[in-house]
């Protein structure tokens, strides 16, 4: 008889043991379960973020492309005016006209007096 109480008694001791250990890995799930879902919406935020700055690129780069569009013409538009401008100079000799040469862009323009 004792034999089998000795038994259960460790029995007992051994489904206590189990019990302690399935509800600590069962709070450990949770807190894995817990960190996922943090991450996951976290994720999600980024996604969201990204979406919108590659939105925000898109409409600056397309921006950027109209406005140097518009330098162009300014550009083209500026010399036209300037070879009138200096087509209609060498009709009167007292005009002092100075000299541009067009070699580079317009941010590094030269320019001299006669």
């Amino acid at each position: 008889m004792d034999a089998k109480r000795e038994v259960i008694k460790n029995f007992s001791n051994e489904i206590s043991k189990l019990h302690s250990s399935i509800k600590q890995l069962e709070t450990e799930r949770q807190h894995k379960k817990d960190e996922y879902e943090l991450i996951l919406a976290e994720r999600d935020i980024l996604g969201t973020q990204l979406i919108r700055r590659n939105d925000e690129s898109a409409l600056l780069y397309e921006k950027i492309k109209i406005q140097q569009t518009t330098l162009a013409r300014g550009e083209t538009s500026f010399r036209e005016s300037l070879l009138s401008f200096l087509i209609l100079a060498n009709f009167s000799p007292n005009v002092n006209v100075p000299t541009l040469f067009f070699t580079k862009p317009f941010s590094n323009i030269i320019i001299e007096k006669l």
